[in-house]
């Protein structure tokens, strides 16, 4: 049988793993809630100029690029930067929203 391994920096969670990381995530929510604290949710995918607004740091390299849809071959050999091909990014780090 055929090994599947997540991408890099990815994992999955077998099931009791996942059992025990949402025990502790309910204890951690309860915990918010009981201090005043809402949940919100915040999309993974925001527009590049967002995630390099100029703050440097770990927004700026740990997060991946999504190809402009619609992209011909032509385009992607004519670009010469990063910036030509890619309009959106996915968030490497979704602590952000508890600050």
């Amino acid at each position: 049988m055929a090994t599947v391994n997540p991408p890099r920096g990815m994992r999955d969670f077998i099931p009791a793993e996942k059992s025990a990381r949402d025990r502790v995530l309910a204890i951690i929510r309860e915990s918010y809630r009981a201090n005043g604290f809402d949940e919100i949710e915040t999309p993974v995918v925001e527009e590049s100029s967002r995630l390099s607004a100029g703050l440097g740091g770990d927004n700026e390299t740990l997060a991946f690029g999504i190809l402009k849809r619609g992209l011909s071959t032509d385009d992607i050999a004519a670009a010469t930067s990063t910036d030509d091909l890619v309009d959106m990014g996915l968030r490497y780090d979704l602590t952000v929203p508890l600050t």
